[in-house]
C-alpha cells in the first residue's frame, strides 16, 4: 500500500506587510524540517538563515523534529525588531508627561489587516 502525500503550506512574513505564502505537498512521516526544505524557501531567500528563525504551526510554537499533518500551516517567525518591554516603558513615560494619550495607540481601520500576501503555488 503506497503512502499518501499531505497538503500543507508554509508562511513567513518577509516584511510587516507582506507575506510569503506557499501550497504544497509531502511525503507522510515528513517533519517541519523536511517540510521547510522541499518548500524552496531558501531558493526563493538565499539571504535568509532558516534554522535561526522560529517554526510552528497555526501558531504554536513547534521543534523541528515535529511531524507534520494534512492540512497544517507551518510558520517562520521572525525575529523582535525592538524590545516590547522597552517600548511599554517609553510610553509609560510618555504618559506621564503628557506627550502621549491612550488616544495615539488606537489604530486607523484602515490599518487594520492591511497586509499583502504573495502565493506561489507551484
Amino acid at each position: 500500500m503506497a503512502t499518501a502525500d499531505l497538503h500543507i503550506s508554509l508562511s513567513f512574513p518577509v516584511t510587516a506587510s507582506h507575506i510569503w505564502c506557499k501550497s504544497f505537498c509531502v511525503p507522510a512521516g515528513s517533519t517541519i524540517a523536511d517540510a521547510i526544505a522541499i518548500s524552496g524557501i531558501a531558493n526563493a531567500f538565499p539571504e535568509l538563515d532558516i534554522s535561526s528563525l522560529g517554526k510552528g504551526v497555526f501558531g504554536i510554537k513547534c521543534a523541528p523534529g515535529q511531524t507534520v499533518q494534512e492540512g497544517d500551516r507551518i510558520e517562520l517567525y521572525r525575529k523582535l525588531v525592538f524590545d516590547p518591554k522597552e517600548s511599554r516603558r517609553r510610553r509609560a513615560e510618555h504618559r506621564k508627561a503628557g506627550i502621549l494619550t491612550k488616544r495615539h495607540l488606537r489604530q486607523k481601520k484602515s490599518r487594520i489587516n492591511n497586509y499583502t500576501e504573495h502565493r506561489d503555488n507551484t
